[in-house]
């Protein structure tokens, strides 16, 4: 609440405060999405990927960073999903997410210790292979809006 009141003040942007695992915003709403230190605070990774999948075009591109799970300090109550980038790619994959980059920064430079860009897949894309068991969950998503 702090942010969104503190955005606009102090830049004029509107910004939306929500549950990132239900996002308000129609079916292939956006082209991209930045989730910027966001992913190791989701409860249900599997659920915000759902809703990014939802909510993006097909080729739609995602942008995450996320911190070093081994560094002291992303060891906090906050971080409810720390991943290495193994699981990340993993996660993304079984949701229909093609990997376009990733990249290991220097620890100490940045907060950002891994950072990754992924392509929305078509649901017909030979390539989204457990689109058959998700086209239930996706059916069910779309009955929410």
């Amino acid at each position: 609440e702090d942010n969104v009141k503190y955005a606009k003040e102090t830049y004029g942007i509107t910004l939306l405060e929500e549950d990132m695992h239900i996002l308000q915003f129609p079916k292939e709403y956006f082209d991209c999405a930045a989730i910027i230190h966001t992913y190791e605070h989701s409860f249900a990774p599997m659920m915000l990927l759902g809703e990014l999948y939802y909510v993006l075009r097909d080729y739609g591109r995602v942008y995450v960073a996320v911190p070093d799970p081994e560094a002291p300090e992303s060891k906090t109550i906050w971080h409810t999903n720390l991943k290495y980038p193994g699981q990340i790619l993993n996660d993304f994959l079984y949701w229909g997410f093609r990997p376009l980059d990733y990249k290991e920064k220097t620890p100490g430079t940045e907060r950002d210790k891994y950072t990754f860009v992924f392509e929305k897949l078509p649901k017909a894309h030979p390539d989204f292979l457990t689109w058959g068991y998700l086209q239930h969950v996706y059916r069910l998503r779309e009955q929410i809006q």
